[in-house]
């Protein structure tokens, strides 16, 4: 390894990470300086192992760890808000347990009169043989109450929901992180990959 070699920083941890089958090998004699000026030494012939790359980092690692976590929120809250990463002005909704489907104001708190009928949100997807519903949602009566006196709904995404598939005849009590996992893992109804589809 030439001596200009810069410390190993995040990028070969990474690869420590990602090459499990590999033995990390790396230089001996190098003797190099860290941001506090202490000296670092690093060695040739190690046979280096994912654990112990781990251990000898374990400040990148915790850094490496707390992005993962950071990204997988930020991608939680995109799939709740929609594709633009901004809430919704529309959502769809059904009155007919996800068999058809309608766009209405992202503001309406399901469940709500249409046309005579409870009305509750729907989640559409695109697959395969077409478009479906995959996932059902609405408030509890409490829930949507506590809503509707609030001064805005800015803070829909936060509060517990109700949750089912088409077809399904109980619903089930969810927090937001629970839906948007559930959300990211419905397929179509042939097994195929779905796309969820924004009004």
């Amino acid at each position: 390894m030439p001596r200009n070699e810069p410390p190993i920083g995040a990028r070969r941890l990474i690869s420590d990470l990602v090459e499990t089958r590999h033995q990390l090998s790396i230089d001996r004699d190098v003797k190099t300086l860290d941001d506090t000026g202490a000296s670092a030494y690093f060695f040739r012939g190690g046979n280096l192992r994912i654990r112990e790359a781990i251990n000898r980092h374990s400040a990148i690692s915790t850094v490496v760890v707390i992005c993962v976590l950071i990204l997988g929120l930020v991608v939680i809250a995109l799939e709740l808000k929609g594709q633009s990463g901004k809430p919704p002005k529309d959502n769809y909704y059904t009155t007919d347990d996800g068999k058809t489907w309608f766009v209405d104001s992202a503001s309406k708190l399901p469940p709500f009169d249409h046309d005579g009928v409870p009305a509750v949100r729907c989640y559409v997807f695109k697959g395969g043989n077409g478009e479906f519903v995959g996932l059902l949602e609405k408030y509890t009566d409490a829930t949507r109450d506590q809503l509707a006196r609030a001064a805005d709904h800015v803070q829909h995404s936060q509060v517990p929901v109700l949750v089912k598939r088409p077809g399904e005849k109980d619903w089930m009590t969810v927090g937001p992180d629970q839906e948007a996992t559930i959300i990211m893992h419905i397929s179509a109804p042939d097994g195929s990959e779905a796309e969820r589809v924004i009004p």
